[in-house]
């Protein structure tokens, strides 16, 4: 599987999926052993081209030019470009950004003290 496919694949089951969650764990086992998927219409049809199109629209506007962009807050946390993270001092430990959603999401504390 090429990386487009793998891309329109994500996206689709984002758009179909009940949850993230079980859009995670369907893309994690599809991605796992793609060549064994029976049907792959969804990802080779028009709307999983379109699907690719407008995430891909999404990340020009939001400002997100290499390949992994971490946003938290419509704002940029990380990225991963040659695969190499290149973070802010403070943003490239998970429990920092874990605290970050915690604090956002109103579940903790406002004085986030990064690691």
């Amino acid at each position: 599987m090429n990386e487009c496919k793998g891309d329109k694949l994500l996206v689709c089951s984002e758009k179909h999926a009940d949850s993230i969650g079980d859009a995670l764990d369907f893309n994690t086992c599809v991605l796992s052993d793609y060549e064994r998927v029976p049907d792959k219409g969804l990802i080779e049809d028009e709307e999983g081209l379109e699907l690719l199109i407008s995430s891909v629209e999404r990340s020009i506007a939001a400002n997100a030019n290499a390949s992994c962009t971490v946003r938290v807050d419509n704002k940029v946390w990380c990225i991963r470009d040659s695969y190499e993270w290149k973070c802010p001092p403070g943003r490239g430990v998970v429990e920092n950004l874990v605290r970050e959603i915690e604090k956002l999401s109103g579940d903790g504390e406002d004085d986030t003290g990064y690691l």
